[in-house]
């Protein structure tokens, strides 16, 4: 066993400034299963996404496959009866902070079989042909580190001013709905209260609400029948600047709408959830699959086991969520790139008293430095940064899957690293929401500050002793 001093890792920490990234690229259609160990699959929104072997740079679709995100079983379904045989999966709005896509890990052996299909009977009784349908509006273009909760803000409202936003919704019924605002208030002042907001929706005034402090506020109103219509809607949010406060300074979260929608779809996909009666699914070319998606690692997919018209009717267990899909509405990855496995840096024989980890190619030109370290009788070794995402953070550019390596390393290499060289520039904007992310190449950790708010750091790569997340995959 190593000693306890050998097992205190001390950090040489080289921020080195770059211009550009790599982009991955699609494995050649040359490579067979059996010379690719995984590949990983990205999706940048939610919905029902299909593959086909040669898509995947495969001769064919094994009998059984491993569907991973996150490191969590992700269900499949595989069409043999469909030329050529094709791979479905669900994939749930991507939610990382450091990257925009949801990365599914794929590999060829040890895993499971396709999902059976489902059925279900449509209902005989008459339907509904409205539901109840969500739309979230969110932009993030201010950085505001003193909101710890989420310091990625959208515009910036400073009383007296009226911030208007468009809002367009497809085939609206009729009925009422329901509107929720979130704001976070960034000025404060010994005044009570130091925020007030009005919000008009269609020059319908259906909220007015004040609170105090640096803080968010989730404004909630219902939304009176017959305000909304097919199309663009304005919501006008106000601050009339009546407050004690000397500055009344908000920015604005998200917004959030129900509303009464027809049961029609949307290029061949509709979004709705169950309920206690039946509801029509109109608008498809032909009968829809519907998938089940409440859960996304137990998601279902269902087909009718009667002959059915194109309008087929579906009920559904209330309080899950549905997507019916017609051949137009599957979706394909954004990129799919093979698994970088070597250096294999879970074997423990590995091992290196220097480690340098970065973008690979930041690796090659470190070859001087290496060599000086290892004339002071240190041994060396570079770690591409892609090889620590794959084996040790589920295929996600991020920082904690560098500090699962490093206490890995620590606890089960026969040689303990003393010394680690982050090379790449990190930033506090990976996704790319204000600045370009080219020069974004090795992310840190973000920690909440006493009166900054939110930094970057990488003091908590060093902390081996947080909290544990998931190990190598």
């Amino acid at each position: 066993m190593p000693s306890i001093k050998k097992r205190l890792l001390l950090f040489s920490l080289i921020l080195l400034l770059v211009a550009r990234g790599c982009t991955p690229q699609n494995p050649s259609s040359s490579e067979t299963s059996s010379e690719i160990n995984g590949l990983k699959i990205y999706t940048t929104q939610e919905g029902i996404y299909h593959i086909t072997a040669q898509e995947l740079g495969w001769p064919e679709l094994p009998s059984k496959l491993s569907l991973t995100l996150r490191g969590e079983p992700q269900p499949f379904w595989i069409t043999k009866e469909t030329h050529p045989p094709t791979l479905y999966f669900y994939a749930p709005e991507p939610d990382n902070p450091y990257t925009t896509y949801a990365i599914f890990i794929l590999t060829p052996e040890n895993g499971n079989q396709s999902r059976p299909t489902e059925t279900y009977h449509p209902a005989e009784t008459s339907a509904r042909t409205t539901y109840t349908a969500h739309l979230r509006l969110e932009e993030n273009i201010s950085y505001q580190p003193l909101a710890l909760e989420n310091p990625w803000l959208g515009q910036r409202i400073i009383a007296p001013q009226t911030l208007t936003l468009p809002i367009t919704l497809h085939k609206v019924a009729s009925g009422p709905g329901s509107l929720q605002v979130r704001l976070w208030g960034k000025t404060q002042a010994s005044a009570e209260p130091d925020h007030h907001i009005q919000l008009t929706l269609n020059g319908e005034p259906i909220a007015n609400q004040t609170w105090d402090g640096q803080a968010p506020q989730i404004i909630s109103a219902p939304i009176p029948e017959n305000t909304l219509t097919t199309g663009e809607n304005t919501l006008e949010i106000t601050a009339p600047g009546d407050t004690e406060a000397p500055v009344d300074m908000i920015f604005l979260d998200w917004v959030e709408i129900a509303y009464p929608r027809q049961s029609q779809a949307s290029n061949d996909t509709l979004r709705f959830e169950g309920g206690d009666t039946p509801l029509r699914l109109t608008g498809f070319g032909t009968t829809p699959v519907i998938y089940d998606v409440t859960a996304p690692e137990k998601a279902q997919r269902l087909v009718s086991a009667d002959a059915v018209p194109d309008d087929p009717t579906f009920t559904g267990e209330a309080g899950h969520r549905y997507l019916a899909i017609g051949p137009g509405g599957y979706l394909s990855p954004d990129q799919i790139s093979p698994l970088t496995r070597t250096p294999d840096l879970t074997s423990p024989t590995q091992g290196a008293d220097y480690l340098a980890i970065g973008p690979a190619h930041l690796l090659t030109p470190l070859e001087p430095l290496l060599s000086h370290r290892q004339d002071q009788n240190l041994t060396t070794l570079a770690i591409p940064a892609a090889a620590i995402y794959d084996q040790f953070g589920d295929g996600f550019p991020d920082p904690v899957a560098i500090r699962n390596f490093l206490r890995y390393a620590n606890q089960s290499w026969e040689s303990v690293p003393q010394y680690v060289l982050l090379v790449g520039d990190a930033t506090y904007d990976p996704k790319g929401h204000q600045f370009s992310t080219e020069g974004h190449l090795l992310p840190t950790l973000p920690i909440d500050t006493l009166h900054g708010g939110q930094t970057g750091s990488d003091v908590p790569l060093a902390q081996l002793d947080a909290p544990k997340t998931p190990g190598p995959t």
